[in-house]
């Protein structure tokens, strides 16, 4: 769609970046604007084909399975999965990517790195293409949270003008934040408590992968060990945020991408002024062929894209607004009081001062400083996976579509609500990689065979699992603490096992 257009201006991130000395060496590829969880939905001239992620499965585990050729390659995630490989294989010191509903934390998670989102509105978007207006952040890849943090405060600036950015949080309203956190952590400042981390006992989700799910007690474990206080926290509404979400971010991305029509900017078809046109003689279905805007739209946007974009104008229809897009808006509102009864620092956001919206919390312990959870619910799947056969199992393969949305289901709660949340790896533990050569048994000595095998070996090719803090609006800087901690945790220490 953007295929002929070269930007007019930077994005005040790349602008804020050059200033402090930064160098842009390049771009990444990733999902159609945005919009996808494997970076596979590629429509771009500057590319031969979908990201493949830097882990893969070694040639002497090949031999023990029945994969063969490029069927090795594991998902990247998505959308900024390209950003997150660059990172990886070191081909730079950081990537920015944008996160809508965890497009820098899934492939963050899935490639072994930390990725950032800020609280929303920390950074300026100007410049930024939409996808969800809502939704969107800006966030940071980093091969540790130093890394992440040193971008971090270069980045975290007012906008000049509001009229670049109306959602960047001003001056005035950063201090109030600052002094709402520092009055209500004083506690923990001058150590008269232990920091409480809280666990969302809904996240255990059926989904949830066993080998995801022993890294995640084991960090719980040792940060308890370390002496601090772990407390299960509800958040009822997890099992409505991921149909909230592809509702309200479908919705907003039809009515930004309205604006690709072919007659302002960006690609344009053959149309009713086209020296190609028509005769008045020619048939109906030649005509019908040039009509500009759906043949400009049909063209420039991928099938994803075309996906998101009817199911979103089809929530803001009339006969459909009331039970979808209004109804969603309103769970996101439920959702974002959800995690405010969960944390002890108030909600500093004006949003915060409406009138509450019914909600089934129960709160099961003390209010907590920071959630930790996993970031998604499996280890990285292999691309061919993603990849379905048709029903009979014959014929063209077509791509995952609404089946691989499930992936970011603990991501994007933290959108709805506009969080910072920092996904950060921890070693996978020791009982998970299983197989070593000529082995076909795993370490409890049972037997694994057949198609066991081939998920095994995935296991042993990824020696990290992806763990997500979420703090409340505007704790970016504990939440990049408590980071740290995690991760000189594991720095040159075997974590125990669970």
């Amino acid at each position: 769609m953007l295929r002929n257009y070269t930007s007019s201006f930077d994005a005040t991130v790349c602008r804020l970046l050059e200033a402090a000395g930064g160098m842009i060496v390049g771009k990444t590829s990733m999902d159609e604007f945005g919009m996808g969880s494997h970076s596979q939905n590629i429509s771009s001239d500057f590319v031969t084909g979908p990201v493949k992620s830097h882990l893969h499965l070694l040639e002497s585990k090949r031999k023990q399975s029945s994969i063969e050729g490029d069927d090795t390659s594991l998902s990247p995630g998505g959308s900024s999965g390209g950003s997150a490989v660059a990172v990886a294989t070191g081909q730079c010191d950081f990537a920015l990517g944008t996160d809508t509903g965890g497009s820098v934390r899934l492939p963050a998670s899935w490639t072994g790195i930390v990725g950032f989102k800020p609280t929303c509105g920390r950074i300026s978007r100007y410049g930024v293409v939409d996808y969800a207006t809502s939704l969107d952040t800006v966030g940071i890849f980093a091969r540790n949270v130093c890394g992440v943090e040193r971008v971090w405060k270069v980045l975290d600036q007012p906008e000049t003008s509001s009229t670049r950015d109306g959602t960047c949080l001003t001056a005035s309203e950063r201090n109030t934040i600052a002094q709402t956190i520092e009055s209500a952590r004083k506690d923990v400042t001058n150590g008269s408590r232990r920091v409480r981390i809280g666990v969302p006992v809904d996240w255990n989700v059926e989904g949830l992968q066993d080998e995801v799910k022993q890294s995640w007690i084991r960090t719980l474990t040792d940060l308890q060990d370390e002496g601090y206080e772990i407390i299960p926290v509800r958040l009822p509404s997890t099992k409505l945020a991921l149909g909230t979400y592809y509702i309200v971010a479908t919705a907003e991305a039809s009515s930004n991408l309205a604006k690709y029509d072919g007659i302002r900017y960006g690609h344009r078809a053959d149309g009713p002024d086209s020296i190609n046109k028509p005769s008045s003689s020619s048939n109906t279905s030649d005509i019908d062929q040039h009509i500009l805007y759906s043949q400009t739209r049909s063209q420039g946007f991928g099938a994803e894209v075309q996906r998101r974009i009817l199911l979103g104008t089809y929530t803001l229809s009339s006969t459909a607004m009331d039970n979808y897009f209004l109804q969603a808006q309103r769970v996101k509102r439920m959702i974002s009081q959800e995690f405010d009864r969960c944390f002890i620092i108030p909600n500093a956001s004006l949003a915060s001062c409406e009138e509450e919206v019914q909600s089934e919390t129960v709160q099961l312990g003390a209010k907590v400083d920071v959630l930790l959870a996993p970031t998604a619910p499996t280890l990285p799947p292999r691309l061919s996976d993603i990849d379905l056969k048709d029903d009979d199992g014959k014929g063209e393969k077509r791509k995952l579509g609404v089946e691989g949305y499930v992936a970011d289901i603990f991501t994007v709660m933290a959108n709805l609500a506009g969080l910072p949340a920092l996904n950060v790896p921890v070693p996978l533990n020791a009982n998970e990689k299983v197989i070593s050569e000529g082995q076909t048994k795993n370490l409890d000595g049972e037997a694994v065979t057949g198609n066991d095998i081939d998920d095994v070996i995935v296991k042993q090719s990824v020696d990290t699992v992806g763990m997500q803090i979420i703090g409340q609006y505007g704790d970016d800087e504990f939440v990049l603490e408590m980071g740290k901690v995690i991760e000189n945790m594991y720095n040159g220490k075997t974590p125990s096992n669970v």
